[in-house]
């Protein structure tokens, strides 16, 4: 019975008609409806399973003992030993900085969210882009000044600004009052990427999650003001790469797409949990109606309002149309490319060093970050494949 006793059930914050809860144990969380929730209120206030039960059919005399058995073992209990572990989502995660050294951050941290503050730097940092883009002659230009050093120092400064980008999501959920994980390495989809385990934040009014979805681009505007009043200054050309790398940055996280910020920041706009899963689910259930099959994919959507409900349906479309465009495209278009230009490059590396010319810098990036999104690409395949695989495999067995 201490598996009931430790959860804790809140209500959830959606664009569902229909009542919405959250239920929490430890660091697992799912949704759930009304019935279910007041039956894991019975489990959670009673000495035994049996009695839970018992006090449940007390009100709801038109199930069996049986069926609530049954629900019990069969779903409730591996949902909440299991859960939604947060590093599911990555094909390979790995810790970095454990939760109570941050801690130690983000408790002087979480004053950035004072309303005002929080507004102002804002402001400030939307008028510190727009005066970038609009004042800064030769913008896009890359000279042969870059050289290895200032490689470096921008790599540097770019994992520097990510990992303070992490510390603003854990510092938003600090201020509202609520328990972060720590930050870890990631490898979604062919992105490697910084994480930080801010899944308490389900328990936060939308607003407010809303808060943490955009904290890190927040805390990362406070590094550019500064940035850009240093480059408007100085004229430092490493400035303006920092500068462009972090607005490239802000482009990709603020992608409602992927499983970045932006995705985040539309779940909860939308009012929607679990936004790929149920609209991919929506999708599958329409296309397999023009086939005469039916689906259950549909049933979220009904729950959902009628301007919500119009506004899930344009995402849903435009994900997918996205995905297919990244997967069937851009992807095959990278290793087109790839396989045709790269032996060339390879080539002309090999001719520099073996007549002891420093290579230009061009050509190291070029082969570089190339072969390294290659690697990305054949590690998300093998991952893939190996899963799917797997659950073959298994259901075969079964």
């Amino acid at each position: 019975m201490e598996l009931f006793k430790n959860i804790n059930i809140t209500e959830f914050q959606s664009s569902s008609k229909e009542d919405v809860y959250l239920v929490v144990s430890d660091d697992n969380y799912f949704e759930t409806n009304r019935l279910t929730a007041e039956l894991l209120s019975a489990l959670k206030a009673a000495d035994s399973v049996d009695n839970g039960i018992e006090r449940f059919l007390e009100t709801h005399n038109f199930y069996t003992y049986e069926q609530i058995r049954a629900i019990v073992d069969e779903t409730l209990v591996p949902k909440i030993t299991q859960g939604n572990r947060w590093g599911k989502q990555f094909l390979y995660d790995r810790q970095l900085i454990p939760a109570r050294i941050m801690d130690t951050v983000t408790d002087r941290l979480a004053f950035m969210f004072n309303k005002k503050l929080f507004f102002s730097l804002m402001g400030f940092g939307m008028v510190a882009i727009v005066c970038f883009f609009i004042f800064t002659d030769n913008l896009f230009r890359f000279g042969n000044q870059v050289d290895a050093c200032t490689m470096v120092a921008l790599l540097v400064f770019v994992v520097g600004s990510s990992m303070f980008h992490e510390i603003g999501h854990a510092a938003a959920v600090k201020h509202f009052g609520l328990r972060h994980g720590g930050i870890g390495f990631g490898l979604y989809l062919n992105f490697p990427v910084l994480y930080t385990d801010v899944s308490a934040a389900w328990q936060l009014p939308r607003r407010q999650r809303c808060v943490v979805n955009i904290a890190g681009v927040y805390f990362q505007i406070v590094i550019l003001i500064g940035l850009v009043a240093v480059y408007f200054l100085t004229g430092n050309d490493v400035l303006r790469y920092m500068v462009l790398t972090m607005v490239l940055g802000f482009v990709l996280t603020l992608n409602p797409f992927f499983k970045f910020d932006g995705y985040w920041m539309m779940s909860d706009l939308l009012g929607v949990s679990n936004l790929r899963k149920k609209t991919q689910g929506m999708i599958s259930y329409y296309f397999l109606r023009l086939f005469g099959k039916r689906s259950e994919g549909k049933s979220f959507l009904l729950q959902i309002g009628g301007k919500m409900r119009i506004a899930v349906i344009a995402y849903a479309v435009a994900v997918n149309v996205f995905m297919v465009y990244y997967f069937c495209y851009v992807i095959p278009l990278f290793v087109y490319g790839f396989v045709e230009k790269f032996p060339d490059e390879l080539t002309k590396l090999i001719i520099c060093l073996s007549n002891n010319i420093m290579p230009s810098m061009a050509l190291l990036r070029n082969i570089v970050t190339q072969s390294l999104f290659m690697v990305l690409i054949g590690y998300m395949l093998y991952r893939v494949g190996y899963s799917v695989y797997s659950k073959k495999t298994k259901g075969s067995a079964e």
